[in-house]
């Protein structure tokens, strides 16, 4: 059984949102998707040298937004 294409893009959509994204702290995490910055929903306590944050997409455009998934970001602590 094939998927249809909304069916294969929502498919796509939750497989990159459970892979995650990278966090900066000067351009935030943006969307797997369409690219643009997410807003923070959520702000894990440091774990030893990373921190998880979890995010929505509010691009109204976006297919993300639109089926109201959380992406999570992880942010390393850099050692000068």
């Amino acid at each position: 059984m094939a998927l249809t294409g909304a069916e294969l893009a929502v498919t796509v959509a939750l497989a990159k949102a459970a892979e995650g994204v990278d966090f900066d702290t000067k351009n935030g995490a943006p969307c797997p998707l369409c690219g643009v910055r997410m807003r923070v929903v959520c702000t894990r306590k440091w774990e030893g040298g990373t921190r998880l944050r979890f995010h929505r997409c509010e691009n109204a455009d976006c297919l993300m937004c639109r089926s109201s998934g959380v992406v999570k970001s992880v942010q390393s602590a850099h050692t000068p």
